[in-house]
């Protein structure tokens, strides 16, 4: 008889507070960011959480590293801008 594996837990994801039961991007709700773009799916990026996860990198790194954004990966300038 085989076990299942538990799957691994990661840490809560903070950063996107509920607010009237709907997940808020950037301050906004979700639905609201759905009825802006017009149609589904698509990317929602938080630029806060962002500029904050890259500078949470850049303490642990040496300083005379760089950080490069692979735009091929997603071709998003904005988030690129981020760094």
């Amino acid at each position: 008889m085989t076990q299942l594996k538990t799957a691994p837990q990661h840490p809560p994801m903070q950063q996107f507070p509920v607010r009237h039961n709907h997940l808020v991007i950037g301050g906004i709700e979700l639905t609201r960011l759905v009825s802006r773009v017009g149609k589904t799916p698509f990317y929602a990026y938080d630029r806060q959480v962002i500029i904050d996860r890259v500078a949470q990198l850049r303490q642990q790194m040496p300083s005379e590293l760089k950080i490069h954004y692979a735009l091929k990966a997603n071709p998003m300038p904005a988030v690129g801008w981020c760094n």
